[in-house]
């Protein structure tokens, strides 16, 4: 008879732990990542947000996949960014939320392609103005190296170079208005910021 009533207590108890870690698992949003360049270690960062970077955790690549499994705090899209060095500079940034399992072919930092999310659409949309203004910035550098160009030449290359970056803002802040979240109203914070080179 004890050992019945011990029984009738530790089966609900039980059941409430099995329970519990079962929503747990299925809180836990989870990074399928497949990167080109062999590295040692990821480190994954979340993002504040002001932008500010805080290390979270990291994991071992291992012939070229490393997976990532985390909770945020709440149900809410979340910025974190994956990076192969503890410098705190570049990185490759994800928007996740609990539950989602993303997928990302990294390349590098402005030139990965995401999957299996309601966001990933504009994700690789977002990353095509963001490479697009890097080419910018790189052809600028480039522009401001030339030695052989008179002032005349160089103030009208470079007005037709930054029409041509005034166009993609314009178009990237157009696409970033229009972006919905999967809960249906617009999308805030972490994507509308403007591409800063550093």
């Amino acid at each position: 008879m004890r050992y019945f009533k011990i029984y009738r207590l530790a089966l609900p108890i039980a059941v409430i732990i099995l329970f519990q870690n079962c929503q747990t698992k299925k809180d836990n949003w989870v990074l399928i990542a497949v990167t080109s360049d062999p590295v040692q270690m990821v480190y994954l960062y979340q993002l504040n947000t002001l932008m500010e970077k805080s290390l979270i955790d990291s994991t071992q690549e291992e012939n070229g996949k490393f997976t990532i499994e985390h909770s945020n705090t709440d149900d809410q899209l979340a910025a974190f960014v994956i990076d192969f060095d503890k410098d705190e500079k570049g990185g490759v940034e994800i928007i996740i939320a609990n539950g989602d399992h993303l997928k990302v072919n990294v390349n590098d930092e402005f030139d990965s392609e995401f999957s299996g999310t309601p966001i990933t659409q504009d994700d690789n949309k977002y990353n095509v103005f963001r490479h697009e203004a890097m080419n910018h910035f790189t052809e600028l550098q480039k522009l401001l190296s030339q030695p052989d160009l008179n002032t005349d030449e160089l103030n009208d290359r470079m007005l037709v170079l930054k029409e041509k970056m005034q166009d993609l803002e314009n178009e990237k802040i157009g696409f970033l208005k229009s972006i919905q979240n999967p809960g249906g109203s617009t999308a805030t914070g972490y994507s509308t910021r403007s591409f800063q080179p550093e």
